[in-house]
């Protein structure tokens, strides 16, 4: 009973949209069925297999009652070009993240704290218009005369605030009380590159706002060279970190179109070294020996050995389906484990690419989290 129990459960997390590659197929069992409403989609004994590239409904079953309809995307079995390179990342923000709130002068609140605005709320527009920096709001608002409305938005819900600047004591300056952010510049790794459409998927998980964790929207931003400064080993308690530096006059080496929970995405202008592999399917994940490829010097990715102790196809974060283990006493020695800026390193297990290092487990640094390269491609074609 348990065992019935244990493959429904598995089935009844199936996402609502899925990806199966061409002429490559997906095991199934009796108890829980998908069926793709496509005559190209041929069912074998326990496994459908998907003759052709396209996207087509599909229906879910449990027990033969049907359960809820899913959207399938049928690709070419194709190949990709791994990455492992570190790159520098700049990405300058569509909207402004509110990061501190504050006084204008010593007594009372200032007007951002009697409208309500709190860290972590975001700017879409100052008096209907949408501000493009942090500099510019300062500016606009320090020229308002009277009242200035605010569109702001937290956790999804929008609204409109209004604030009346207040000269500051100081300097006789206009302000609110605000402090907004609206870029941010860091490290990671490239985790594969598709040579024919030159797009590419990094990080593997999107790009947040350090102090309020809130993910930048995408104005635009670049794809840079950089070098790995200096290795900071993680520690029980302490996350290590590759230390990375932007080289001077550092070459753009691709753009930023799209920041997810999955990754950034974009396309690159050149195409870098790498072997190319097939994709990984996370129905062919196993247990057991994988490979993370990295670079701890900016410049060569190397393979280091680790072990998937477990795959979660239907985890609720699309950012946490693997749960890995570093092995390779190499990179033990040299890093403690997974460190920041190892994000998006690919996981490659038997030849394939399955997925990208996304987390580390910060009281053992030996261990972390991954996510299925199906969901990268996914978000980057969504």
């Amino acid at each position: 009973m348990l065992f019935v129990v244990s493959i429904a459960a598995m089935y009844l997390s199936v996402p609502d949209s899925l990806i199966l590659y061409k002429d490559r197929s997906w095991s199934q069992s009796s108890i829980a069925r998908l069926k793709v409403f496509d005559k190209s989609v041929e069912t074998a004994k326990n496994a459908i297999v998907p003759r052709k590239e396209g996207d087509y409904e599909a229906s879910l079953s449990i027990f033969g009652i049907p359960y809820k309809a899913v959207r399938v995307k049928v690709l070419e079995d194709d190949e990709v070009i791994v990455g492992g390179q570190a790159i520098g990342i700049r990405l300058y923000s569509d909207n402004l993240i509110v990061v501190a709130v504050g006084r204008v002068n010593e007594e009372g609140e200032s007007p951002a704290q009697r409208a309500g605005i709190k860290e972590g709320d975001v700017i879409l527009s100052l008096n209907g218009e949408k501000v493009g920096s942090a500099e510019e709001f300062s500016e606009k608002i320090a020229m308002c005369e009277g009242a200035a409305t605010l569109e702001t938005q937290r956790e999804g819900d929008v609204r409109e605030v209004t604030v009346t600047p207040e000269a500051s004591r100081l300097d006789g300056k206009k302000r609110i009380g605000l402090w907004v952010r609206d870029s941010t510049a860091g490290v990671g790794t490239l985790t594969y590159m598709d040579e024919e459409t030159m797009t590419y998927g990094a990080l593997g998980h999107g790009v947040s706002d350090a102090d309020t964790g809130v993910k930048f929207s995408v104005k635009n931003g670049s794809v840079e060279e950089c070098s790995v400064a200096e290795i900071k080993k993680g520690e029980k308690g302490v996350p290590g970190e590759l230390k990375g530096a932007f080289l001077k006059d550092a070459k753009v080496i691709g753009d930023i179109t799209k920041n997810e929970k999955e990754g950034v995405f974009g396309r690159l202008s050149e195409v870098p070294g790498g072997e190319r592999v097939p994709l990984g399917h996370k129905s062919e994940i196993k247990k057991g020996v994988a490979f993370i490829r990295t670079s701890l010097d900016g410049k060569e990715a190397e393979d280091y050995e680790i072990e998937i102790t477990k795959v979660s196809k239907g985890s609720k974060n699309p950012t946490k389906g693997l749960m890995i283990k570093v092995t390779d006493q190499r990179l033990i020695d040299k890093t403690g484990g997974i460190v920041q800026g190892m994000s998006g390193s690919p996981i490659l297990q038997e030849g394939r690419l399955i997925g990208a290092v996304t987390h580390v487990l910060v009281n053992d640094p030996t261990k972390g989290y991954g996510i299925f390269i199906e969901n990268m491609i996914c978000a980057s074609e969504s």
